[in-house]
């Protein structure tokens, strides 16, 4: 009895985390990247940057003290700027967390280890997201498509490496977990090096 309910109160916990984790990133920026894949060979993985731009019927409510366009995109990019010098503290936190979501797990079966790993692989793909438009949105166009190339290049070698780690464990369901530790871990290093590499 007691061991479900902490099995219970770590699963609670994990949703509580993710859900917090979620409206953090969302209210941390306005946009997301997508990484789309396409079945043939010759496809091309692209981010695209969505953004909640006014309707013309919000522009003609706000009047004359809507800013110009340009103030718009230098307030725009002032403010991520200012998101992205913020985010090595961020990246420290969001360690500090899944550091403390290990310690409190208790329970060694293969489904909560899947879990426990699979919840760490979403929350450093929901950042790369976030780093990812945040750059989108600051970079010109050469600096952008450099990113696009080197983003694409990452993707091949992060699942190359987590192809490999498939051999790694013992049994299909250990396999399963090996992969998706690979794909968090190398996510997490990418997000960290987007960062790193274009710091002020």
């Amino acid at each position: 009895m007691n061991r479900d309910l902490k099995i219970w109160s770590v699963i609670l916990g994990l949703l509580v985390m993710g859900i917090g984790i979620t409206s953090v990133t969302h209210s941390f920026t306005g946009s997301g990247y997508r990484t789309v894949k396409a079945a043939d060979e010759g496809a091309k993985t692209e981010g695209t940057a969505f953004s909640a731009a006014p309707s013309q019927e919000d522009s003609q409510i706000l009047g004359l003290c809507a800013p110009s366009q340009e103030e718009a995109l230098a307030e725009s990019e002032q403010d991520c700027r200012a998101r992205l010098a913020e985010y090595p503290d961020r990246l420290e936190e969001l360690d500090a967390q899944i550091g403390r979501m290990r310690a409190v797990e208790t329970d060694n079966t293969v489904q909560s280890v899947k879990s426990a790993v699979r919840t760490e692989q979403e929350i450093w793909e929901r950042e790369l997201d976030v780093v990812y438009s945040l750059l989108s949105e600051l970079l010109d166009d050469e600096e952008k498509e450099k990113l696009r190339a080197g983003q694409q290049q990452w993707i091949k070698e992060r699942d190359r490496k987590a192809r490999q780690a498939l051999g790694k464990g013992n049994g299909a369901s250990m396999e399963s977990v090996e992969y998706s530790a690979s794909i968090a871990g190398s996510t997490r290093d990418r997000v960290y090096e987007l960062v790193g590499q274009y710091q002020d």
